[in-house]
């Protein structure tokens, strides 16, 4: 069985020597060799870039059984953007689309919430800046019948109270990575 996993810089592989990482590059771990999973995320994309690059229509060649999507970090940014999407509109067609074209190729989709972006309010708690995003893909998953997974909840939880570790080490660190992708142990397992 073939796994493809599409998404944003904290998904994405990075080479050895670079300090980041993307959840991604953890995911084998949690399966037997039975299952191969192939990342094709790419830093800086967000649902509407991928499509328009062509990099899921190269996704779809590959005949995958199942397929996780995670974008929301790059579609959050500001309007006017050519990555941006709103989270209440476009954001949800495209998660539609995504779904839609999987179904069409033979695969399962399975959505996955953004990964918890490490940014604090001045009590010290997490900015839940994401929040739109994670509640569109449950939404959509929801209306479509697909399935979906959680990074945020448990990224989130570890982050709370660490306001003095600098952002940009956390961001797609071994260890955000590691968090992100355990967070979802058991239900990776349970397709």
């Amino acid at each position: 069985m073939r796994l493809v996993i599409v998404g944003d810089s904290t998904v994405c592989n990075y080479p050895g020597g670079d300090a980041c990482r993307g959840w991604g590059q953890f995911i084998q771990d949690y399966f037997s060799e039975t299952l191969h999973v192939s990342n094709h995320a790419k830093s800086g994309r967000s649902t509407k870039t991928f499509i328009k690059e062509g990099l899921w229509a190269k996704v779809l060649k590959e005949k995958p059984d199942f397929i996780l999507i995670q974008f929301g970090h790059n579609d959050s940014h500001g309007a006017g953007k050519p990555e941006s999407t709103q989270a209440a509109t476009d954001y949800r067609d495209y998660l539609r689309r995504y779904i839609d074209a999987a179904r069409a190729a033979g695969a399962k989709p399975i959505l996955v919430t953004p990964v918890q972006r490490r940014t604090f309010g001045r009590d010290g708690q997490l900015a839940d800046s994401l929040r739109p995003y994670a509640d569109a893909i449950k939404a959509v998953a929801t209306e479509k019948k697909a399935r979906w997974r959680t990074c945020m909840l448990r990224a989130a939880n570890s982050f709370n109270g660490r306001a003095t570790t600098p952002a940009r080490s956390w961001r797609t660190s071994p260890e955000t990575a590691r968090i992100s992708t355990s967070a979802g142990r058991r239900p990776w397992r349970s397709w």
